[in-house]
């Protein structure tokens, strides 16, 4: 089965909308007003897409704003990738002349990050038992472990935790930290390859 069946079939009912943050939030109010212990029992689902994940999905509209700054790349920054442009982006790394690319910059990325990232899943929850449900939910649904049947690739699975420090107040790389639940909540990004 392609994909896009699997994804509107069995992802998107999953999928955390506007609508389910802003009761989850008004549960977490109301858990702290009333001074319950623990955490709220809280599952949340989102997914993001590369350029590259969502021209294999059959959608080929232009994402890329005008810049003022246009990267090296010649290519929109959503376009490129952000491996394209990762010097421009100050990330680390070093110049490593190739045959084809004598200015060639590559990124001290991991190695999973320097492939093709079609997309990532970004599970929450308040606690690892119910991130782990979710995941594998989403594992059974693309069949990830039937080589002939699956219709994505895991990449990487990471697992974290949201902390007062990063996430939650310094809202660094993330816009609404309180979508991705409460101080101590789990989650669980993962890579993906659509097949």
């Amino acid at each position: 089965m392609e994909f896009r069946q699997h994804f509107g079939q069995h992802i998107l009912p999953l999928i955390t909308t506007s609508a389910k943050v802003l009761e989850d939030r008004k549960a977490i109010e109301d858990h702290r007003r009333h001074h319950r212990p623990g955490l709220v029992p809280i599952t949340g689902t989102n997914v993001a897409f590369s350029s590259f994940g969502l021209k294999k999905l059959g959608i080929t509209d232009v994402l890329d704003k005008p810049g003022r700054d246009p990267p090296p790349s010649g290519l929109g920054p959503f376009t490129a990738g952000q491996f394209a442009d990762a010097e421009f982006l100050n990330d680390a790394g070093r110049k490593v002349p190739t045959v084809g690319d004598p200015n060639h910059y590559e990124p001290a990325w991991r190695h999973e990050f320097k492939q093709q990232i079609h997309g990532v899943f970004l599970i929450t929850g308040d606690s690892w038992e119910r991130v782990e449900a979710r995941s594998d939910f989403i594992e059974r649904a693309f069949k990830i472990d039937d080589s002939n049947k699956a219709s994505i690739v895991e990449v990487l699975r990471i697992r974290g935790q949201v902390s007062l420090s990063t996430a939650w107040l310094s809202r660094i790389a993330i816009t609404k930290p309180s979508l991705l639940g409460p101080p101590g909540a789990k989650q669980g990004p993962r890579t993906l390859r659509i097949r």
